[in-house]
Order: structure tokens, then C-alpha cells, then sequence
């Protein structure tokens, strides 16, 4: 066994302090199993993206058809926001247990039970003629759309276990979601030319499919194990000191096989209490009863039992281990990436129901009319794939695309009227949504720049559940707002000429403002918080970093 640990310790440098089962494991691969043909990891990588596409179309397309679905099953105002939010409710809740579910179990099942999943609850989804009914399906749809994310992420690590490789990886399936969300939408408009059930009777065609080519191009899970460490040897006897930190990792994995099924219950349960709580408050004369008050109030207490719990807890175990919090720029950028989905699906929602409600728009002509904000966010998508991080800093991306933002979103204030569309409104979706692109492709790459790669999975897991849950958690406090406006403000005379619209727009116009005001504080925020270099940490050694971007600022 010494001469063998010689052999090792020769052979691979930078793992003196490995462990001797782990450096033996790499060693004895050689060269490893024959590496998955380019064809077959381009074929799961675009099935990956398709995944990400569908869960984040299943909640961009539904905004579009909230309307003409809460008329066709008699919903209140009130009760048409559970639409949209029961799905992203439980696919934001339930993503940190399911990303752990895939670690301990298998990534591969997960995914593609998660298709499957998805796929057979929009069935039910799309010939419910129940609201009740249908609330609870999309709730359930949403826990397969919680399984396939986090565990499309970590086949995309194991299967790409290059450093460069896995990052143009992780960045295409990153802009897979962007491009759900901006242009869902408008598939969401042309399929409600039939019915808004075929916005959901599309995602079982989609998913059955991949689910079945998944089945038979995903390795399993002992080769996909094999795979990686493959790769690693090569890092390895490349003098790779990032194989060393990975192999770290997949040691710590192989001995976490535990589930934290308290941390599951407390994160779970703050969030669908609290979203819960802000939702229910939202309806008309909803703060006045005790319920959205008690559950909102239990749901913010929870949150601190939560992540007090996580620090005692073994940390191979913990959803979150405590650790991450000490890595720079990692809190700040978890409170950024509330930010972006609240935007682009608060600024959806509230323009669906003026354009559709006040303005008298078809649902197709509705979809035509959010091109500006594809347009904004695409053409941001494209470029700033082609800018290094050192032409700009990253500090100043986030300031500059968060106050472009801000103005963009000013100038919906004052659009008091479909005759303000080509003066005010589209102008503000173009400006809007290319200054929030901005911000979310910024901190996307920031966040697995400022984190050592055996964190990136769990830090990815932990930004994606937060877009979602600042999606969900933004529509529950507009429409708070636009109903203490409606129960408050006076009447005026307005564009259309009646005094409920003009409460109407005022409920609106207030939640304009303070997503101005929000995406201000996110540039002040990010002008104090956020540091230049972005370091990376390594999990050991946490007070060396090692620059990665400019001077410190």
C-alpha cells in the first residue's frame, strides 16, 4: 500500500492530502472509459436546455393566459394570481430538496421522473374544468419542474467535467431559461388562438419524448461517475490545482448519503406560508382577516429557524452548508437574483391584464406587443456573451443594467392608456429588459466566478430556487399593492372614462413605482456590496483567496 501511495503522490501533484481511496480510484481508471461522443453530449445538453425552457415557459406562457383562464372558471381577481403562482410557489420551494435528492440518489431518475412528471400533470391541467382543480395540478406540476433543474445541472458537471467546457455548458443552460422567459410569452399568444389548454397540452408532447431520450442517453450513474473522474485525472496530470478542490467535493458526496428532511421541512414550509401569506393578503380586504397575517408572520419566522438549523447540522449533509455564506459576493448575490424573474413576470403580469382587461387586446395581438422586451434581453443575451469579464467590470454591469432598468420601468408610470404603447410603453419594455438582462447575465456568471467548483452546484441550486421565489414572491406584493389601491383610491375620469379603471391604473401605477424604486436600491446595493476582484475560495483554506478580475473596489 506505500509504494502504491508513492506511485500516487508521484503521479498526481497537488494531492499530497488527498485521500488514499480517492487518488487509488483516479489512478486505477488510466485513461478512463471511452469519453461520450461530441454528438451524444451536444444531444443531452440541448434536452437539458429544453428542460430548463419548458419549466420556465410553463410559468412565462401562463401569465398570457391567467386572463382568459380565469373567465373561463369563473375566478375571482383575487383568485387568478394562483394561476401563475401555485407552480412557481412549489417549483421555487422545493428545488433545494430535490437538487439534494438528485446528490444522494440519482441525478438521472430525477430528471427524467421530473419530465414525465410535468408532462402528466399538464394533462390534467389542460382538460381541468375545475379552478380548485386546477390550482392544485399546477402545484403539483411544479414539483417535477423542482426535480429536473437542479438535477440537469448536476448531470451537466458530471458530464462536462472540463473547467471551460462546463462553463459554456452551464452558460447555455442559463440562456435557456432567459430565452423561455422572454420569448414563452409570445408561444403562449399563439397558442391561445386555439385555447389556452394547449398551452399546457404542449408540454407533455414535449416532455414524453425527452424523457424517453434521456432514458437512453443518460449514462448511468456509476459511469457518469467514471466520466468525471476521468476528466479530473487529466486536470490532474495537467497540474490542475481545480481537480484537487473537485475531488475534494466528490469525496465529501460520496459521504453525505443522508437527506436533511428537517432543513426540507423548514424551507419548504417558510416559503409556501409566507408566499402563501402575501398572496391571500393581496385579495381585496385580504389584510383585514387573520389568515394571510398568521401565515405570513409563521413563514418569516421559519426562515431564521431554517438557516439556524443549517449551521448546526453536519454540513456534508445541510441543503445549504453554512460555509457558503463566507465566500465573497455570494449573499449579495443571492438577494440580486431575486430581482430579475420579479421584473420580467411582474411587468408581464400587469401589462397582460391592462393590455387584455382595459385596453380591449386580443390575447395574440397582447403576445405581438411584448416583442420589446425579447428584443431587449435578446439582444443583451448575445452580447455580452462576447465581452471578457475584464472590458467591463462586473461591479459596474450590475449598477449600470440595474438603473437602466429603473428607468425603463419609469416610464410606465405615466402611460395612462393604449395610446401611451408606442410612446412610453414599448420604449420601456426595450430599455427595461435590456438593462435586467444585464443584471441577470451578470450575476449568472458572477456567481460561479466568485465560488470554489465544489460549491457551484449547490450555489446554482441555491440562485435558480431564488429567481423563482423572487418571481412568486414579487406578483404576491404587487398585488397587494394594486389592491390596497383599489379599496383606497378615489375616482377619476381616465383614458377609457370610467372611474373603476382609473382605480384600476392607480393600484397599477403604484406597483410600477415601486419596481423603480426596487431596481434603485438593487444599484445602491450593488455599488456597496459587490466586489471587484471576484475571488474564488477554496473550501479549506478560507481566508486565501485568489484574484480573478482588476483592482479591489
Amino acid at each position: 500500500m506505500s509504494d502504491s501511495l508513492a506511485t500516487t503522490s508521484a503521479t498526481f501533484p497537488h494531492t499530497s492530502d488527498l485521500s488514499p481511496i480517492s487518488l487509488e480510484k483516479v489512478e486505477d481508471l488510466d485513461e478512463g472509459p471511452p469519453p461520450l461522443s461530441k454528438a451524444r453530449r451536444i444531444g443531452l445538453l440541448s434536452i437539458f436546455c429544453c428542460a430548463q425552457f419548458v419549466d420556465v415557459y410553463n410559468a412565462s406562457a401562463v401569465v398570457l393566459a391567467t386572463a382568459p383562464i380565469a373567465q373561463d372558471l369563473s375566478m375571482g381577481a383575487g383568485e387568478s394570481v394562483w394561476t401563475l403562482s401555485a407552480y412557481v410557489l412549489v417549483f421555487a420551494s422545493f428545488m433545494l430538496p430535490m437538487g439534494k435528492l438528485a446528490d444522494i440518489w440519482s441525478a438521472k431518475a430525477v430528471f427524467t421522473i421530473g419530465l414525465v412528471w410535468v408532462g402528466a400533470f399538464s394533462i390534467g391541467i389542460a382538460v381541468a374544468q375545475d379552478k380548485i382543480v386546477l390550482f392544485v395540478l399546477r402545484a403539483f406540476a411544479g414539483l417535477g419542474a423542482a426535480a429536473s433543474i437542479p438535477a440537469a445541472l448536476n448531470l451537466i458537471v458530471h458530464i462536462f467535467p472540463g473547467e471551460i467546457e462546463q462553463h459554456v455548458a452551464l452558460a447555455c443552460f442559463g440562456g435557456a431559461g432567459e430565452l423561455a422567459n422572454v420569448s414563452g410569452f409570445i408561444l403562449g399568444g399563439v397558442l391561445l388562438l386555439a385555447s389556452w389548454r394547449w398551452v399546457f397540452w404542449l408540454l407533455p408532447i414535449v416532455c414524453f419524448p425527452m424523457a424517453l431520450g434521456t432514458f437512453f442517453l443518460i449514462p448511468s450513474r456509476k459511469h457518469l461517475k467514471m466520466y468525471q473522474l476521468a476528466g479530473l485525472r487529466r486536470e490532474i496530470l495537467e497540474g490542475s490545482e481545480r481537480a484537487e478542490k473537485i475531488l475534494k467535493a466528490l469525496e465529501a458526496s460520496e459521504m453525505s448519503n443522508k437527506f436533511d428532511y428537517v432543513g426540507t421541512f423548514l424551507i419548504v414550509a417558510a416559503a409556501v406560508l409566507s408566499i402563501f401569506g402575501l398572496t391571500d393578503g393581496g385579495e381585496s380586504a385580504g389584510w383585514a382577516r387573520a389568515q394571510p397575517i398568521v401565515c405570513l408572520v409563521i413563514g418569516l419566522i421559519l426562515f431564521p429557524l431554517f438557516f439556524l438549523w443549517e449551521r448546526r447540522v453536519d454540513q456534508r449533509v445541510a441543503l445549504i452548508p453554512s460555509s457558503i455564506w463566507r465566500i465573497q459576493n455570494v449573499t449579495i448575490l443571492v438577494v440580486v437574483s431575486l430581482v430579475p424573474y420579479f421584473w420580467w413576470y411582474g411587468i408581464q403580469y400587469n401589462f397582460a391584464n391592462i393590455m387584455q382587461e382595459d385596453w380591449g387586446v386580443s390575447p395574440i395581438m397582447t403576445a405581438v406587443r411584448f416583442l420589446p422586451i425579447s428584443i431587449g434581453g435578446g439582444i443583451m443575451f448575445i452580447a455580452i456573451g462576447y465581452l471578457p469579464p475584464s472590458f467591463v467590470p462586473l461591479k459596474i454591469r450590475m449598477i449600470v443594467g440595474a438603473l437602466i432598468a429603473a428607468v425603463g420601468t419609469l416610464l410606465f408610470v405615466f402611460a395612462e392608456g393604449s395610446s401611451w404603447y408606442w410612446k412610453l410603453v414599448a420604449p420601456g419594455m426595450f430599455i427595461g429588459s435590456f438593462g435586467m438582462a444585464i443584471v441577470f447575465l451578470t450575476a449568472n456568471n458572477s456567481i460561479l466566478m466568485s465560488v470554489p467548483p465544489e460549491y457551484a452546484g449547490v450555489v446554482g441550486g441555491i440562485f435558480n430556487a431564488c429567481l423563482q421565489f423572487g418571481a412568486c414572491t414579487g406578483l404576491a406584493i404587487l398585488g397587494s399593492i394594486k389592491s390596497q389601491f383599489e379599496d383606497h383610491s378615489p375616482s377619476s375620469s381616465s383614458s377609457g372614462g370610467s372611474a373603476h379603471g382609473a382605480i384600476l391604473w392607480e393600484g397599477y401605477r403604484a406597483s410600477f413605482i415601486f419596481m423603480t424604486v426596487l431596481c434603485v436600491v438593487l444599484a445602491g446595493i450593488s455599488a456597496v456590496w459587490f466586489k471587484n476582484p471576484l475571488v474564488r475560495v477554496d473550501a479549506k483554506e478560507k481566508g486565501d483567496v485568489a484574484d480573478v478580475e482588476g483592482p479591489r473596489s
